[in-house]
Protein backbone atom coordinates (compact mmCIF):
# COMPACT_ATOMS: atom_id res chain seq x y z
CA UNK A 1 0.00 0.00 0.00
CA UNK A 2 1.21 3.49 -0.81
CA UNK A 3 2.19 5.40 2.31
CA UNK A 4 0.59 8.82 2.52
CA UNK A 5 1.71 11.51 4.93
CA UNK A 6 -0.31 14.28 6.53
CA UNK A 7 0.82 17.54 4.96
CA UNK A 8 -1.63 19.73 6.90
CA UNK A 9 -4.43 19.16 9.42
CA UNK A 10 -6.27 22.07 10.96
CA UNK A 11 -9.60 23.34 12.22
CA UNK A 12 -10.89 26.37 10.33
CA UNK A 13 -13.37 27.68 12.87
CA UNK A 14 -14.53 30.51 10.62
CA UNK A 15 -15.46 28.07 7.83
CA UNK A 16 -16.67 25.45 10.31
CA UNK A 17 -14.54 22.63 8.92
CA UNK A 18 -11.57 20.46 9.69
CA UNK A 19 -9.20 20.16 6.74
CA UNK A 20 -6.77 17.27 6.32
CA UNK A 21 -4.33 17.38 3.41
CA UNK A 22 -2.48 14.17 2.54
CA UNK A 23 0.02 13.23 -0.14
CA UNK A 24 2.69 10.76 -1.13
CA UNK A 25 6.14 12.24 -0.52
CA UNK A 26 8.67 12.38 -3.34
CA UNK A 27 12.08 11.74 -1.81
CA UNK A 28 15.36 12.55 -3.49
CA UNK A 29 18.96 11.94 -2.49
CA UNK A 30 20.73 15.29 -2.20
CA UNK A 31 24.18 16.36 -1.21
CA UNK A 32 24.27 17.58 2.37
CA UNK A 33 25.29 21.24 2.55
CA UNK A 34 26.20 23.67 5.27
CA UNK A 35 24.31 26.94 5.76
CA UNK A 36 26.89 28.74 3.59
CA UNK A 37 26.20 26.31 0.72
CA UNK A 38 29.43 24.31 0.89
CA UNK A 39 29.06 20.56 0.50
CA UNK A 40 29.69 18.35 3.55
CA UNK A 41 32.34 15.70 2.84
CA UNK A 42 33.12 12.41 4.57
CA UNK A 43 36.59 11.21 5.65
CA UNK A 44 37.39 10.13 2.06
CA UNK A 45 36.36 13.59 0.79
CA UNK A 46 33.22 12.21 -0.84
CA UNK A 47 30.01 14.24 -0.63
CA UNK A 48 27.61 13.07 2.05
CA UNK A 49 24.07 12.60 0.77
CA UNK A 50 20.79 12.74 2.62
CA UNK A 51 17.19 11.99 1.75
CA UNK A 52 14.93 15.02 1.45
CA UNK A 53 11.26 15.39 0.59
CA UNK A 54 11.17 17.50 -2.56
CA UNK A 55 7.42 17.47 -3.14
CA UNK A 56 4.25 15.42 -2.95
CA UNK A 57 2.18 13.38 -5.39
CA UNK A 58 -1.51 12.53 -5.19
CA UNK A 59 -2.21 15.47 -2.91
CA UNK A 60 -5.78 15.31 -1.66
CA UNK A 61 -7.89 17.35 0.73
CA UNK A 62 -10.40 15.77 3.10
CA UNK A 63 -12.90 18.13 4.68
CA UNK A 64 -14.94 17.29 7.77
CA UNK A 65 -17.83 19.30 9.18
CA UNK A 66 -16.61 20.80 12.44
CA UNK A 67 -20.11 20.45 13.88
CA UNK A 68 -20.23 16.68 13.34
CA UNK A 69 -21.34 15.00 16.60
CA UNK A 70 -18.38 12.58 16.35
CA UNK A 71 -16.06 15.39 17.42
CA UNK A 72 -18.00 16.19 20.63
CA UNK A 73 -18.70 14.56 23.99
CA UNK A 74 -21.52 15.96 26.12
CA UNK A 75 -21.61 19.12 24.00
CA UNK A 76 -17.89 19.80 24.43
CA UNK A 77 -15.35 19.47 21.63
CA UNK A 78 -13.17 16.40 22.14
CA UNK A 79 -9.39 16.70 22.54
CA UNK A 80 -7.59 17.63 19.33
CA UNK A 81 -5.51 14.44 19.49
CA UNK A 82 -8.65 12.27 19.63
CA UNK A 83 -10.40 14.12 16.81
CA UNK A 84 -7.26 13.95 14.66
CA UNK A 85 -6.89 10.19 15.26
CA UNK A 86 -10.54 9.56 14.37
CA UNK A 87 -10.39 11.70 11.22
CA UNK A 88 -7.21 9.98 10.07
CA UNK A 89 -8.92 6.64 10.69
CA UNK A 90 -11.80 7.71 8.44
CA UNK A 91 -9.30 8.68 5.75
CA UNK A 92 -7.43 5.36 6.07
CA UNK A 93 -10.74 3.49 5.70
CA UNK A 94 -11.58 5.52 2.58
CA UNK A 95 -8.15 4.83 1.05
CA UNK A 96 -8.47 1.10 1.83
CA UNK A 97 -11.93 1.02 0.23
CA UNK A 98 -10.57 2.71 -2.91
CA UNK A 99 -7.70 0.21 -3.06
CA UNK A 100 -10.17 -2.69 -2.80
CA UNK A 101 -12.23 -1.25 -5.67
CA UNK A 102 -9.07 -0.87 -7.80
CA UNK A 103 -8.06 -4.47 -7.06
CA UNK A 104 -11.52 -5.72 -8.02
CA UNK A 105 -11.45 -3.72 -11.26
CA UNK A 106 -7.96 -5.03 -12.06
CA UNK A 107 -9.11 -8.61 -11.46
CA UNK A 108 -12.09 -8.07 -13.76
CA UNK A 109 -9.81 -6.60 -16.43
CA UNK A 110 -7.76 -9.81 -16.33
CA UNK A 111 -10.88 -11.79 -17.26
CA UNK A 112 -10.74 -10.61 -20.88
CA UNK A 113 -9.24 -12.63 -23.72
CA UNK A 114 -6.77 -10.80 -25.91
CA UNK A 115 -7.33 -11.75 -29.52
CA UNK A 116 -4.48 -12.58 -31.93
CA UNK A 117 -2.95 -9.74 -33.89
CA UNK A 118 -2.74 -7.10 -31.18
CA UNK A 119 0.13 -4.80 -32.07
CA UNK A 120 0.20 -5.93 -35.69
CA UNK A 121 -0.82 -4.04 -38.77
CA UNK A 122 -4.53 -3.78 -39.37
CA UNK A 123 -4.12 -4.83 -43.02
CA UNK A 124 -2.19 -8.08 -43.34
CA UNK A 125 -1.29 -7.45 -46.98
CA UNK A 126 0.60 -4.21 -46.19
CA UNK A 127 4.23 -4.62 -47.13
Amino acid sequence: MIEHVVIDHHLDEQAGVYVVVIGVPVVSQMQKAREDGTVVLDAETQPITESKVVGYLDVEDFVFDAGDPRWFVDGERRADEDVAADQRGVILDALAERAAVREKMAAQACEVTTMPGVGGLLREDSE
